[in-house]
């Protein structure tokens, strides 16, 4: 699985990104803020018709991975944006539990007295 990594200083909103993805993962998310900066309010998808009603002057469009598990990590994303404001970067889906395969068990005798700190 991927994770999709804006810098949002520098996107200028093109779109770019998400025309070039093969398996339309990425999608174009609109930020009502309200002239307040750094607090976002609300948020809706640019394909909805939730945003009809919004003013042009206070949206901003950012891309954001929609469908992260479409995401096959091609990197076309990453790529084609003319500003570099984008990076593509894989999460763990599990994480393996290997490691805790080299204690031994506890034994049972240890814990038959209560209030005492068991000793193997």
């Amino acid at each position: 699985m991927f994770s999709l990594k804006l810098n949002a200083k520098l996107c200028i909103s093109c779109g770019i990104c998400m025309d070039v993805c093969p398996h339309r993962a990425i999608d174009m998310r609109v930020h009502k803020s309200y002239n307040i900066e750094g607090e976002l309010l609300s948020f809706l998808s640019l394909h909805s018709d939730e945003n009809r009603e919004l003013p042009p002057a206070r949206m901003m469009t950012f891309p954001w991975l929609a469908n992260p598990l479409h995401c096959n990590g091609c990197l076309l994303c990453e790529k084609e944006c003319p500003v570099s404001a984008l990076s593509l970067q894989q999460v763990a889906d599990n994480v393996p539990f290997h490691n805790l395969n080299n204690y031994e068990p506890e034994p049972v005798v240890a814990y038959d007295s209560v209030g005492k700190t068991p000793c193997i």
